[in-house]
């Protein structure tokens, strides 16, 4: 347990062993869905219709899944399959746990992405053949025959390879910064403006190169947080301008190749949406990857900080284990769930080794293993049998809400009445690389009291305030009851 201001932080350190099967369920649980998905996930994204988006690079010889009706890639520019006739993207999907093969052309080798208003995912740049190019993914829902399309008639103006990708509040742009060597930022669609120069990309430039992948946020007044390496700024996108630097975070680098990961903290209504708070954990000894076969200890500390404070600082605590390459990833609940990565090394080329198999979960309180093809799933506690009777169940809600205004969900609960009942939207990120780009949760405020009919009850919620708070997109909706969520419905957020 770690201390941390007014603010009380809980680990919980989610262990399993073989003679307490019995107990498994009380402290969440994983089952295997697919025992080979073709593809490795080196990039992911869940869409609208639940199903999820798997892509790998191209680059790397044939995939262990093939190209329907006898299909295949030619491409002159290919290191190693010139006509290639394996897929190397799927979508998955968890309601049946099948794949399908979807057509890449050209490498998405350490791209971005992220998904705009209308639920198309955009992906960007990679490298070799794919440096410049500009995807997209319009989802469908299961028995669709939606792809990726290539753009013809756009491209990036820079080649970026281990870029980020930001929605911006419309929900119909993204800001793009940084790559390999790549000290700019843009836009998709261009606006016109050409390029941008973003010096802090060069002055957090080290000898490893700790600045891939920087850690963007997009925050409730509309700047951004930017972070790489072990520094950040906040930056008003729109007119160019750093308006402050905020305290290095003390201990290791964290961005890639070191490896740590970023979560912006919910944002609540009970304080308008105008804190805050961004968690970063983990990453990777200093020097780490330069001297890679040596496999220094990961990093086990994460630093929190109020970035919209007047006097910001980091307030730092200990993981239970230490972690290079995890992934964070917010519950419905907002509790943050930290899964995947290694105790020793770095991100790259067999750079890390022992596996980090045990997940933890950090609790809020305001005051050298081989590529596996298998996929998993992990059960939170939430899941467990026995909360059966608190778990929600959405039986009516709104496609679409807007901004500002009350809207009604109508849901059933086997145990009535309900108690600590919640209602809170979770963004559909873009995941790579130890980091989910875009990733967002709202604890929406609750209005009146709960109107029961019959055994329906029907809440009502008030939707973000405006596009800075969330941008324009479609999010997961879930109820919460005790600590316990239901599936999630689809909505669409807009003015």
């Amino acid at each position: 347990m770690a201390f941390c201001g007014m603010r009380r932080s809980v680990w919980i350190l989610l262990v399993f062993f073989c003679c307490c099967l019995d107990n498994v369920h009380a402290q969440g649980s994983w089952q295997l869905l697919v025992k080979n998905a073709g593809v490795c996930s080196m990039h992911a994204a869940v869409t609208r219709f639940g199903n999820v988006v798997l892509f790998d690079r191209t680059d790397a010889g044939a995939s262990q899944i093939n190209l329907p009706n006898g299909r295949c890639r030619d491409d002159p520019q290919d290191l190693i399959l010139k006509h290639d006739c394996t897929a190397h993207s799927i979508l998955f999907s968890p309601a049946t746990n099948s794949i399908r093969p979807l057509f890449l052309q050209t490498d998405t080798w350490c791209s971005s992405g992220q998904f705009f208003a209308n639920g198309t995912l955009v992906q960007t740049g990679g490298d070799f053949d794919g440096n410049t190019k500009i995807r997209f993914y319009a989802p469908c829902p299961d028995n669709g025959i939606c792809d990726w399309v290539e753009s013809s008639d756009q491209k990036l103006q820079n080649g970026r390879w281990y870029a980020t990708n930001q929605l911006l509040p419309d929900g119909n742009s993204q800001i793009l910064m940084g790559g390999r060597q790549v000290f700019t930022l843009e836009y998709v669609p261009a606006n016109g403006q050409g390029t941008t120069a973003l010096p802090f990309l060069q002055q957090t430039d080290d000898a490893q190169n700790d600045n891939y992948y920087p850690f963007v946020h997009l925050l409730p007044d509309g700047n951004l947080f930017i972070f790489a390496n072990q520094d950040s700024i906040l930056y008003n996108y729109r007119n160019n301008k750093v308006l402050m630097k905020y305290p290095a975070i003390p201990g290791e680098p964290r961005n890639y190749p070191s490896a740590g990961s970023s979560v912006l903290l919910p944002l609540v209504a009970t304080d308008g949406y105008k804190q805050a708070d961004v968690l970063i954990c983990g990453g990777a000894h200093p020097g780490a990857f330069r001297n890679a076969k040596a496999f220094f200890p990961a990093s086990q500390t994460c630093g929190r900080m109020t970035v919209t404070a007047s006097n910001p600082t980091w307030l730092m605590e200990n993981m239970p284990f230490r972690r290079t390459m995890g992934d964070m990833i917010l519950l419905p609940t907002g509790d943050v769930l930290i899964i995947n990565g290694a105790l020793n090394g770095c991100q790259g080329w067999g750079n890390a080794k022992n596996a980090a198999l045990n997940p933890v979960l950090r609790t809020q309180q305001r005051c050298q293993f081989p590529t596996e093809l298998r996929v998993e799933a992990f059960s939170p506690t939430y899941l467990n049998p026995a909360l059966a009777q608190l778990r929600p169940t959405i039986v009516k809600f709104p496609a679409v809400i807007i901004y500002s205004t009350p809207f009604v969900v109508t849901v059933t609960i086997p145990a009535q009445p309900p108690g600590g009942v919640a209602i809170n939207l979770v963004s559909a990120p873009f995941t790579t690389h130890s980091y989910a780009q875009g990733q967002r949760l709202l604890k929406l405020a609750l209005l009146g009291d709960v109107v029961m009919v019959g055994k329906r009850n029907h809440f009502t919620a008030i939707a973000p305030p405006n596009n800075n708070v969330a941008p324009t997109s479609y999010y997961m909706l879930f109820v919460i009851n005790n600590g316990v969520p239901s599936n999630a419905v689809w909505v669409k957020l807009s003015p």
